[in-house]
């Protein structure tokens, strides 16, 4: 004969464990759901400053791009460039 009591505390156990389990897969979503939100605002961030010059001189706007990109910029009236 089967014991209901111990029937019903496997059953609970199981339960329980895939609530568990399901509530870490969540998590895990999340996280990586978070991350790849705010990654690409990190990324953006980055920029690159200088001062062109030729022959201790500043040089003004001179057009600066990063080849292979359509990133660019034109430097100021000191050759200053961000």
């Amino acid at each position: 004969m089967i014991d209901l009591n111990l029937f019903l505390d496997k059953t609970k156990f199981n339960f329980i464990f895939a609530l568990k389990l399901i509530f870490v897969k969540l998590k895990i979503q999340l996280f990586f759901l978070i991350i790849t939100c705010v990654m690409p605002v990190f990324i953006q961030n980055n920029s690159i400053t200088g001062t062109i010059s030729s022959n201790s001189e500043s040089v003004p706007f001179v057009n600066i791009y990063i080849s292979k990109t359509k990133i660019g910029t034109t430097s100021d009236e000191n050759g200053f460039y961000e």
